[in-house]
Parts: structure tokens; sequence; C-alpha cells
């Protein structure tokens, strides 16, 4: 990947800023799952949202609601469905997910953006005490693309208890062979908390997207909730964990990627150009060659099995010759005694 997506090739950051402001001053968005408004920093609180899970919400009235930050960076990383066909086995659905990764490289705007999500990554574990949480940690930046910020959603919830109306069915767009909704059963669901949006901008409108025609390079915006997850059954002593929850993925800009894919396609192509050119003509299999340079005159066994070698050819009126005239030393050996 670091070879077709340098940094001075990757969208830059100016592009990824570029986008982020116009989707800021869009404001509500009534086309997406909710309204999507711009909140202040101190605007949040934290917030059990059931029994097993705790949120970041908005303080303003009509906001009782988990809040989905949004970033726009390069998609670096992603495993998305469709899931193949016999790719999902019983042991693997507990942890099933989707997952992407995004970077940003130098862009300001998502180094202000990063540093919001760990502050208030933060106030979500302080909620709980010091000894109860495990807190979320944030990727390493990377000397080629940056800071980075992934997160990830689980196809299934697991449990006994799961109530009627909290279960989904997948959409056909996310599972069109049914691989996933096979697994389905009393004790396995989908549910609105497993739900992530794929979509895609239309005269500034949102829309499903086909999840399978993302690449790596995309620049995209990717939606994402905060949120602390219990660990540990009811009667035990709550251990809690702070995840980045995947809940939306729409591509901006796809011009990069394809710059990139276009670069790929056409230096393989120039490989096999060299490659071609560089064919020689096809000859017969070379002959076993035998390099006696190495042998001693003074060794009476080699001399001999020089004499003998010399006189081999390849044809059979050669090795014909050769046998008759062996012949003919061993009858008069034989006539001499």
């Amino acid at each position: 990947m670091n070879e077709f997506y340098p940094q001075e090739a990757a969208g830059k950051s100016k592009v990824i800023d570029e986008w982020t402001t116009p989707l800021k001053n869009v404001g509500g968005r009534k086309d997406f799952m909710h309204q999507i408004t711009l909140i202040n920093r101190d605007d949040f609180t934290v917030k059990n949202s059931s029994s097993t899970t705790t949120v970041i919400v908005g303080r303003q009235t009509g906001l009782n609601a988990a809040a989905i930050f949004t970033v726009v960076g390069v998609l670096k990383l992603f495993d998305l469905p469709p899931v193949k066909r016999n790719s999902l086995t019983a042991a693997r659905v507990p942890y099933a997910r989707a997952y992407a990764e995004v970077v940003g490289y130098d862009s300001s705007h998502f180094a202000t953006a990063l540093a919001n999500v760990k502050d208030l990554a933060y106030d979500l574990s302080t909620k709980f005490p010091a000894d109860c949480v495990e807190h979320w940690i944030a990727s390493p930046d990377s000397d080629i693309f940056g800071p980075g910020l992934g997160s990830s959603c689980r196809y299934y919830t697991m449990g006994g208890d799961i109530p009627g109306e909290s279960r989904i069915t997948f959409q056909n767009h996310i599972d069109p062979a049914g691989t996933l909704s096979q697994h389905l059963s009393e004790r396995v669901a989908h549910c609105v908390e497993n739900d992530v949006a794929y979509l895609c901008l239309k005269k500034n409108k949102y829309a499903t997207k086909d999840p399978s025609g993302f690449r790596l390079g995309d620049i995209v915006e990717m939606g994402f909730e905060l949120v602390a997850f219990r660990q540990t059954k009811r009667g035990e002593d709550e251990k809690h964990i702070c995840k980045v929850v995947l809940r939306m993925l729409t591509p901006l800009d796809g011009s990069f990627a394809k710059a990139a894919f276009n670069a790929r396609a056409d230096a393989e192509q120039a490989g096999k150009s060299v490659t071609a050119s560089q064919k020689k003509p096809k000859q017969a299999p070379a002959k076993r060659r035998l390099d006696f340079a190495d042998l001693s005159s003074d060794d009476e066994d080699s001399a001999d099995t020089r004499q003998r070698m010399a006189g081999l050819r390849l044809n059979d009126t050669s090795e014909k010759t050769a046998q008759s005239t062996d012949d003919a030393k061993m009858e008069n050996s034989q006539n001499s005694v």
C-alpha cells in the first residue's frame, strides 16, 4: 500500500480539509438516520443507554439519544460486507464484525477531530471506577499516514433475552447471499445496535450504497459512537471496555483511489511489457556438459575415463561405433591371454 499511497499523492490533507468544511456547514441533514447538528464540545454528557452499554449524548432538549460523531479521512483499512459464502463459521459468529480505519495525514481538521475523540473517550471512561474500566487507546501515529482512527461494529447481538422489537433483518445490499442471515437464531440476533449505514452523496443528499464499492484510498466520512460495554455478567464485579463503534461510512472523493489503482495497473502492465521484450527465442534444452578440467592426467583411472568419454557421441551411429571398438579390444585381450 505504501508504494501506491505515498503522502504526497494521498488526496492530500488539503482535500480532507476541503471536504470537512462544507459538510460542517450543511447543518441538519434529514436524509440521514437522524438529523445532524453541530454541538459544542461542552454540550455532551454520559448516559446509560441500557443495562450493558453507556454512551455519550447531547445535553440539548430533543437530543436524548446517542451522539454519532463524524470525521473525514482517507480509508486505509477496511473489512466490510458482504461476507463471502461459507467464510463465517459458527465459532466466529460472536466476533464477526465490520471494520474501517481512516487516516488524516497532516490534516488540521483530522487532528482536531481526533483530539476531541480522545477527550470524549476520557469523559466516558471516568463514568466508572478506575479499576473497572478499560480505557480506549488511540492507534499510534504512522510516519507515512499520520494519525488514524479505527472503528468496528459487530454483526450480531448474543444472548437469551433479546427483545423482539430490537431485532432487524440484514439489508439485501449488506447480505445478498444470506451468509450472515443463516446464523440468526433465538440467541443470535441482528439488532439496531449492530446496524451500519453505508451511504453515498447525491446532490447533497444521502442514499444507500453497496459497501462492496469502497476502495483503499477513498476519502470518506466515517460516523461513529463512543460506547462503554459491560464485559461481566450481572451480580459480578462490573468491568467495562470503551470502544469506537462504526455507525456510518460515506465515500466523498474516490479520485485518489482511482488514480492509485490506475498507477498500480500501469506499473503492472509496464512490468509485463518489459518482461515480454526481454524474452529470448525458445531453444532446445541444453545437453549435459561435463567439465574435465579437474581430472588429473597422472591418474590412470581418470585418464581412462577421459579417453572413454571423448569417444562418446549423441547419435546412435557413434554409440554403435564406440561399442564395436570396445568389443574388439575385449576380444584381442582374451586372445592374448
